[in-house]
């Protein structure tokens, strides 16, 4: 009994390795900019980007979400987020970053609060700012408004360096990315000398060791359903040709 119980665990734990490694990895990006949009303003690029992002996210695990709501008003060193998430950064003048519940300007031009209902977001004032995820992620997204210049972007390492552009262009954008079978810990967005908002910020926990979280998709469990039949065949293949025990 014992050995076909270790029988069959060797099979599914070669199945699951073959499965596992079957999968390559990838960062695969959405991004929609809506040029000169304001929170008045049509965005259908920027949403449908984020819709796009949401129903890719979606395979890799439950989105969570970042709107700022609950943070308070005014600057900070390190800004404890929930869910193990902190937001740490410095400004272009190396002073602290902060939640802001106006714009420093016109909201194309500075940013303004995404969120339904809500008046907050993150005003990033220059410099950089980096999101610190106790529990690794696989996918992050996040709604930019603001941004002028180029060369804004989001930094992140999976294993190596990964760099996603922000769009140059002043308005509002949605820029995020999957990033299968990674753990991250960090997505850094590395402004420079501008001023944008971030908000509605969107993650995926990535599953423990990296990799897809959830139930095997059906290929896997075909594999997995063929092997177990194959090890029960074997099985019964030896019981037939043992000898009858003597009476």
């Amino acid at each position: 009994m014992f050995r076909k119980l270790g029988a069959l665990v060797a099979s599914a734990a070669v199945l699951a390795a073959v499965s596992a490694g079957s999968a390559a990895a990838s960062v695969t990006v959405y991004s929609g900019n809506d040029y000169g949009a304001g929170a008045m303003s049509a965005r259908p690029n920027a949403f449908g980007a984020r819709a796009d992002y949401l129903a890719a996210a979606a395979t890799l695990g439950a989105d969570q979400l970042i709107t700022f709501e609950s943070a308070a008003l005014g600057a900070f060193s390190s800004l404890d987020l929930g869910s193990g998430v902190t937001l740490t950064g410095v400004n272009d003048f190396g002073a602290d970053q902060k939640i802001a519940g106006a714009s420093s300007c016109l909201d194309a031009l500075c940013g303004y609060n995404i969120s339904v209902g809500g008046s907050k977001f993150f005003e990033v004032y220059g410099g950089e700012a980096t999101f610190n995820f106790l529990n690794p992620i696989s996918s992050f997204g996040a709604f930019i408004a603001g941004a002028q210049i180029e060369g804004i972007h989001f930094a992140f390492t999976d294993g190596s360096s990964q760099s996603v552009d922000v769009p140059g262009q002043y308005g509002t954008s949605f820029v995020g990315f999957t990033d299968t079978d990674k753990s991250i810990s960090a997505v850094s967005l590395i402004v420079g000398n501008d001023i944008l908002s971030v908000d509605d910020v969107h993650f995926t926990f990535a599953a423990p060791g990296g990799g897809v979280g959830g139930v095997p998709e059906p290929a896997s469990w075909a594999m997995m359903i063929a092997g177990f039949g194959g090890v029960g065949a074997s099985l019964r293949r030896r019981r037939a040709a043992r000898p009858p025990l003597a009476a």
